[in-house]
């Protein structure tokens, strides 16, 4: 047996969790451990079909410390079923992701302020999206004008 050298991501919960937001660095679920404690402060949301594991990881970085451990545990194959970027399961996420993670109630005061930079990334990305799926008129939409 032998040990594993762990460090961690950075000194604070905030650059933790900007970080994964600006994918610095990126978390693959699967990938990842969790102590058993954060799941009786946060829980997956399984009413957003392909991106329920997105509010996971940017709370835990949020309000837990993270480290980071050197070895890979595991090596992670997609699934030929997986929804994450299949368009039609993401139209409409971006709303409910955002005001899942950016609460009062879970959230930090002082990162509610990142609110309109993460909601204009996660717009970004679903303008992405629709693009590479063929739907310009969705692209141009949500693109140009974000709710």
């Amino acid at each position: 047996m032998y040990l594993t050298a762990v460090n961690s991501f950075t000194n604070t919960k905030e650059a933790c969790f900007v970080g994964y937001f600006s994918k610095k660095f990126s978390v693959v679920n699967g990938d990842c451990v969790f102590h058993r404690d954060v799941f009786k402060t946060i829980r997956y949301n399984e009413d957003m079909v392909n991106c329920e594991d997105i509010s996971i990881f940017a709370l835990a970085f949020a309000l837990f410390s993270s480290s980071r451990i050197v070895r890979p545990l595991a090596i992670i194959y997609k699934q030929d079923d997986s929804l994450r970027h299949v368009y039609a399961f993401s139209a409409d996420f971006v709303p409910n992701i955002v005001d899942e993670i950016f609460t009062e109630k879970r959230l930090p005061a002082k990162l509610l302020s990142y609110k309109k930079t993460y909601a204009a990334r996660l717009y970004l990305s679903q303008s992405r999206a629709a693009y590479l799926a063929g739907n310009k008129k969705t692209f141009f939409i949500v693109f140009i004008k974000p709710s």
